[in-house]
């Protein structure tokens, strides 16, 4: 069975990747780490369309975490929609950078544990 936290670092990857599509990114590796008290998730890709609005992302997925927000999406997202708000991944993190160096898309997320 899928603790909490799993859940919610699939719906983080989810976000994650839901952005990279925007960009028409097909080579994605995403990496995710447990360790003793937080998940770091990285992930990378060659996006076929320029990325828009980096400041912007930088700044929601530095936002900071809010408990409420947070379960309202992980029930929002649940197992049985589809629905993706890049905007919220910032309530589900405690801090990430992403990049953008004219070929290579990064992003780096941490969410510490409770």
């Amino acid at each position: 069975m899928i603790n909490s936290e799993e859940k919610k670092a699939k719906l983080i990857v989810s976000e994650i990747l839901s952005y990279f599509f925007m960009y028409d990114t097909k080579d994605i590796r995403v990496e995710a780490n447990f360790k003793d008290d937080m998940l770091i998730i990285i992930a990378e890709g060659i996006p076929n369309k320029n990325p828009k609005h980096l400041d912007d992302m930088r700044r929601l997925i530095n936002v900071s975490r809010s408990p409420q927000i947070e379960d309202y999406y992980e029930d929002l997202l649940g197992w049985e929609s589809d629905y993706n708000d890049i905007n919220l991944l910032g309530s589900m993190v405690d801090s990430g950078i992403i990049s953008y160096d004219g070929k290579i898309l990064s992003f780096y997320v941490e969410r510490h544990f409770s």
